[in-house]
C-alpha cells in the first residue's frame, strides 16, 4: 500500500512537471507571437517619404527593418545625421503609402503574402490551441488518472507544436525568398537574418511537443498502477 500510495505521488509531481513545461511552451509562443522580432533585414539603399505631414517622418534614410507576423519597424537617421533618430511601425502587409523604398514595401508579391498569410493561421492555431491545452492540463492535475483528458491534453499539445511547427517552417521560407523578390531585382536588402523572436518560438513549439509526449507517458504511469 505504502509502495503504491509512493508511486502515485511520483506520477503526480510529473505530471505536474509537464503542465509546467506546457505552459511555459505556451507563454514562449505567446510572447513569439506578439514580438516583432523574427527577422531583420540589412538596407542598402535609402528609404525616402516626403515632407513631414504630420504622420509621416521627415526624409530620412532607414538603416534597418525589422519584422514581427503583424507589425514591421523601420530604424532610420535624418539626412546628414550618422546617429539613429527614431523608428515607424507599421502593422499589416504592406507600409504605408507615404513610405517608399526602391520599388515600394508596397509591391510585396502575392506569392509572399500567401506565405504570409498561411503563417498567421498555421501560428496562430498553434498558439490557441496551445492555451486549451494549457487549461486542460490544469483540469487534469484536479482529476487525476482520467485517461480521456490526459490523451486529449497529449494530442492538442502536440497538434499546437505541429501547426507552429509547419508556421515557422513557412516564414523562414518566406524570409529567405523575401529580399530577392523586388521587380527587375532591385531589391533595397543586403542581408536578412531570423532574429530572438522567431527563436523563442521554436523552443515553445519543443517545450508543448514536450509537454504532449509527457501526458502521454504520464497517461502510461497511471495504467501501469492500476495494474
Amino acid at each position: 500500500m505504502a509502495l503504491g500510495c509512493a508511486a502515485g505521488s511520483h506520477i503526480s509531481r510529473s505530471q505536474l512537471i509537464v503542465c509546467i513545461i506546457g505552459f511555459v511552451g505556451f507563454t514562449l509562443l505567446a510572447l513569439g507571437a506578439v514580438s516583432d522580432y523574427w527577422v531583420t533585414y540589412g538596407i542598402t539603399s535609402a528609404v525616402s517619404a516626403g515632407s513631414s505631414n504630420g504622420s509621416s517622418p521627415p526624409p530620412q534614410a532607414a538603416l534597418l527593418h525589422r519584422e514581427g507576423l503583424w507589425r514591421s519597424c523601420l530604424q532610420y537617421i535624418a539626412n546628414n545625421s550618422t546617429s539613429v533618430t527614431g523608428h515607424m511601425c507599421f502593422f499589416g502587409l504592406s507600409a504605408p503609402d507615404s513610405l517608399s523604398m526602391s520599388q515600394g514595401l508596397n509591391s510585396q508579391t502575392r506569392y509572399e503574402v500567401s506565405f504570409l498569410i498561411a503563417t498567421w493561421v498555421l501560428y496562430g492555431l498553434g498558439v490557441v490551441l496551445s492555451l486549451i491545452a494549457v487549461v486542460m492540463a490544469i483540469a487534469a492535475l484536479r482529476h487525476k488518472k482520467n485517461q480521456t483528458l490526459l490523451r486529449g491534453v497529449s494530442a492538442v499539445f502536440i497538434l499546437a507544436a505541429l501547426l507552429a511547427f509547419l508556421g515557422l517552417v513557412i516564414y523562414a521560407v518566406r524570409t529567405s525568398k523575401f529580399p530577392n523578390q523586388w521587380p527587375n531585382g532591385d531589391s533595397p536588402y543586403s542581408s536578412s537574418s531570423l532574429a530572438w523572436a522567431y527563436g523563442i518560438s521554436w523552443v515553445g513549439l519543443l517545450l508543448c511537443f514536450i509537454a504532449g509526449v509527457g501526458h502521454l507517458w504520464v497517461m502510461r504511469r497511471y495504467e501501469d498502477s492500476m495494474i
